[in-house]
C-alpha cells in the first residue's frame, strides 16, 4: 500500500529537525574541530540534504500527495525572517486573488469560499453570519507607495510622515519612518527655524526613498522567495557571516528593523552589496568559502559603529 500524504508530512518533519540539528553541531564545534574538517563534515551534509529531499521525492511519486513532501535545503530558523527564535509566525497571503481583474477573481473565488473555509477554517464559520457575502462584498483595501515631488512651500508649509511619503506596509516601518520625521525636523527647527524645512527635505529624502523600496522588496520576498532553496542557503550564510563580523555584515533585514543607528539609505547600500557577495558565494551548490566570504567583507563593507551589540 502506498503511503500517505498525512504518514509522508511527519516523516518529511522529522528529517527537517534531524538535519537541522547536525548542521547546529557542525556550527557549535566552529574553533574545536579543525577547518577542514568541519568544511568536509558541512559537504557531507549538504549531500544528505539533497539525497534525502530525492528519497523523499521518488516516495512521493509513488504515494502521490498534493502538496508533495518538501524537505528545505538549509535549517529552517526564525532568524530567516528576522524573528526571535521563541516567536511562532504564519503569514496568510490571499495576494492576487481580488486584486488586478476585481470582477473575475472575486467571483471565481466566491465560486470555492465556501468548501475552503470549511476545510481551512471549519471553526469560523458558525460564529459569522453569511460569511462569504461578508467577504466578497466588503471592497479591498488598496495599498500603494507616495511619491511627492515636493514635501515643502518655502518655509510656510511642510508635508511629513505618510502626507509626503507613504509606504507599504511590508517592513513594518511606516509608523517609525514617520518618528523619525518628528525628532530630525524638531532638531531642524532649534538650530536653523529658518531653513528647517528646506534642509528637512534635502536631508531626509534619501532616507524615505530608500525605505519604500525596500518595502516592495520585503514583499516580493515574503511572495516569492522563502521556499526557494538558493534563498534559503543565503539567509543562513547570511546568519553566519554576521556572527563572525558583527560590526561589518548585517543583514539587511536587521539594520532596518533592529538597528535604528543605521539610516535606511545605508541599510539599502550596504543590503546590494551584501546581497551581491552572498550571490558570489553561493553560484554553486558547494560549501561556502569562508575564507574568501571574510576577504570580501572586508574589502567592500566598512566597520558600522555602534552596530555590534
Amino acid at each position: 500500500m502506498a503511503p500517505s500524504r498525512l504518514e509522508l508530512e511527519p516523516l518529511s518533519a522529522y528529517w527537517q529537525r534531524a538535519l537541522d540539528a547536525a548542521d547546529k553541531a557542525l556550527w557549535a564545534a566552529t574553533g574545536s574541530v579543525p577547518d577542514d574538517d568541519l568544511r568536509e563534515r558541512r559537504q557531507h551534509l549538504v549531500q544528505e540534504r539533497q539525497q534525502t529531499a530525492r528519497l523523499l521525492e521518488a516516495v512521493a511519486r509513488v504515494a502521490r500527495p498534493q502538496p508533495g513532501p518538501w524537505l528545505s535545503p538549509a535549517p529552517v530558523r526564525n532568524t530567516m525572517l528576522g524573528l526571535p527564535e521563541a516567536v511562532h509566525a504564519c503569514i496568510f497571503d490571499l495576494e492576487r486573488v481580488l486584486t488586478d481583474s476585481a470582477a473575475v477573481h472575486a467571483w471565481a473565488w466566491g465560486e470555492v469560499f465556501d468548501d475552503f473555509f470549511a476545510q481551512e477554517f471549519p471553526d469560523a464559520l458558525p460564529l459569522i453570519p453569511d460569511l462569504a457575502a461578508q467577504f466578497l462584498t466588503h471592497p479591498q483595501g488598496m495599498l500603494g507607495t507616495v511619491r511627492c515631488p515636493r514635501w515643502h512651500d518655502g518655509e510656510r508649509l511642510l508635508l511629513i510622515g505618510d502626507a509626503a511619503h507613504a509606504i507599504v506596509p511590508f517592513h513594518g516601518q511606516g509608523m517609525n519612518c514617520a518618528f523619525e520625521d518628528c525628532g530630525i525636523l524638531d532638531a531642524l527647527l532649534a538650530t536653523d527655524p529658518s531653513h528647517a524645512f528646506t534642509r528637512f527635505e534635502a536631508d531626509r529624502r534619501k532616507d524615505t526613498d530608500a525605505i519604500a523600496v525596500m518595502a516592495l522588496e520585503n514583499y516580493a520576498e515574503m511572495r516569492d522567495a522563502v521556499r526557494d532553496p538558493r534563498f534559503i542557503r543565503q539567509k543562513a550564510l547570511a546568519m553566519a557571516l554576521e556572527r563572525a563580523h558583527p560590526d561589518r555584515f548585517i543583514p539587511r533585514y536587521s539594520m532596518v528593523m533592529f538597528h535604528d543607528e543605521i539610516p535606511y539609505s545605508t541599510a539599502l547600500e550596504r543590503g546590494r552589496i551584501q546581497q551581491a557577495i552572498l550571490d558570489e558565494l553561493t553560484a554553486t551548490e558547494a560549501v561556502p568559502d569562508l575564507q574568501e566570504a571574510a576577504r570580501q567583507i572586508n574589502d567592500r563593507l566598512s566597520p558600522l559603529s555602534g552596530a555590534a551589540r
